[in-house]
C-alpha cells in the first residue's frame, strides 16, 4: 500500500501453459490483480485463472489482453474478484471491471473463452470519480478481437449504486462497442438501475442474488441464484 507506481500489476504474466489458483489478492493498490500480456505478441492460450480471492485493485481484477483461445483453451472459473475498479492508472486510462477481456492479440481462428462460476461484486467504484467512464462494468469485453466469443456461464454479480450508475451500462461493457458475447444462467444484479441492461439479460436474469452479509458472499436460503446453475460438461471444475 502507498508503493510506487510502477507496481503496475500484482502477477503479471506471459506465455503458454499458464495457470494462476488459489491466491489472495488485496490491499495492494496495483492497477489490475492478475494480466496476461505482452506487448506486440501473438494471443496466447492453454491459460487458466481459477479459485483466486481478488480485491482492492485500481482496474481490473482479472485482464486478459492478448488471447487466441482458438490454439488452446482459456478458462477463468471460481473466483471471487470484488471492490475493484477503484481509480485511473498514473499513466494512461484503462477499464475499471471485475474481469477484462481486451482481445489486444490476433486470433487465428474462432476460439472461446470460458468464463463460469465467479462472484463478481463492486466492479466498478471509479464511476463514484468519474460517473462518464464507458468501460467500468463487471465484465469488459472490447470489440478488437473478431474471432473470439466471449462464454459467461454460472456468474453472479452484483454492483452497488455509483454516482454513474444511471449513465452507464453496469454488467457488460466495451468502452462504446461490446464485442461477442455468449452464454446462460448468469445472475446480474444493481442497487441502482443502469443506464441499460442489455445484453446481460440475454445471458441470465436480473435479480438480487441474497448474500449473507456485505462481505460474506454465500447465498442467503432463498436466493434466486440456488439451483439455477446448469452443468458445465466437459469443462473444468473444482472442489
Amino acid at each position: 500500500p502507498g508503493g510506487s507506481n510502477k507496481t503496475y500489476h500484482a502477477i503479471y504474466v506471459a506465455g503458454n501453459n499458464i495457470e494462476i489458483a488459489w491466491n489472495r489478492i488485496y490491499n495492494t493498490k496495483a492497477y489490475n490483480g492478475v494480466q496476461i500480456h505482452h506487448d506486440g505478441s501473438s494471443g496466447f492460450y492453454n491459460v487458466s485463472i481459477h479459485d483466486n480471492d481478488i480485491a482492492d485493485v485500481n482496474g481490473s481484477g482479472i485482464t486478459i489482453g492478448t488471447i487466441d483461445p482458438s490454439r488452446g483453451y482459456v478458462k477463468i472459473f471460481n473466483n471471487v474478484i470484488h471492490h475493484v475498479g477503484l481509480a485511473m492508472a498514473p499513466d494512461s486510462p484503462g477499464p475499471h471491471s471485475c474481469l477484462a477481456i481486451k482481445g489486444y492479440g490476433t486470433a487465428t481462428a474462432t476460439g472461446t473463452v470460458e468464463i463460469y462460476n465467479n462472484t463478481m461484486v463492486d466492479c466498478s467504484s471509479y464511476l463514484n470519480t468519474n460517473p462518464s467512464d464507458n468501460s467500468s462494468c463487471a465484465v469488459l469485453v472490447l470489440a478488437k478481437q473478431l474471432n473470439v466469443t466471449t462464454r459467461l456461464v454460472n456468474n453472479i454479480v452484483y454492483q452497488p449504486a455509483y454516482a454513474g450508475t444511471a449513465k452507464q451500462n453496469v454488467y457488460i461493457c466495451g468502452g462504446g462497442s461490446i464485442g461477442t458475447v455468449s452464454g446462460s444462467n448468469n445472475l446480474w444484479y444493481s442497487e441502482r438501475a443502469p443506464r441499460n441492461m442489455a445484453p446481460a439479460t440475454s445471458y441470465g436474469t436480473i435479480a438480487n442474488p441474497r448474500f449473507v452479509s456485505t462481505t460474506d458472499y454465500h447465498l442467503k436460503s432463498g436466493s434466486p441464484a440456488i439451483g439455477t446453475g446448469i452443468s458445465l460438461g466437459g469443462l473444468t471444475t473444482d472442489f
